[in-house]
């Protein structure tokens, strides 16, 4: 929003208090006007746009026994961290439910836990068979992002 004015955002998380600091943060950078905060769990809240040209999401990635044994566990709210099982629950459910949110040409972008990109990257093919998919690496060299374009 700082840095492309005019662009309409929706913001949304599942949490009212994540959703208080990043008002509070917009409303820092001057840009609240051109975000609509929504409190949803992924497409959930009617008031969401039905069609987007690019989704960026950081969803919960970490399986819960694995949760459990690291030092942030009860420090951070678990609702934030905690991916399911196999830490991809969210992961499969964003796949599936932005296959009919992109417009022609749109992008998903997707935050990953960096030794699950062979089975995120499969689970993206299977999502979107005809998209351009790629992994995008961190500075570490290891799978942080995915990319899918339509």
């Amino acid at each position: 929003a700082v840095n492309i004015p005019g662009l309409s955002i929706t913001a949304t998380d599942i949490s009212p208090a994540a959703l208080k600091v990043a008002r509070g943060n917009a409303e820092k950078m001057n840009v609240s006007g051109c975000i609509t905060f929504l409190e949803a769990d992924l497409f959930s809240n009617p008031l969401i746009p039905d069609r987007f040209l690019l989704i960026v999401a950081n969803l919960h990635y970490i399986a819960t026994k694995i949760l459990h044994k690291l030092p942030v566990f009860g420090r951070e709210p678990t609702l934030a961290l905690n991916g399911g099982s196999d830490g991809l629950a969210l992961i499969r459910r964003m796949l599936l439910e932005s296959r009919n949110r992109l417009t022609p040409g749109g992008m998903l972008i997707m935050e990953i836990e960096a030794s699950e990109g062979p089975l995120v990257h499969s689970l993206a093919s299977e999502a979107f068979p005809k998209a351009r998919i790629q992994m995008l690496k961190d500075l570490a060299s290891h799978d942080r992002l995915l990319e899918v374009q339509v």
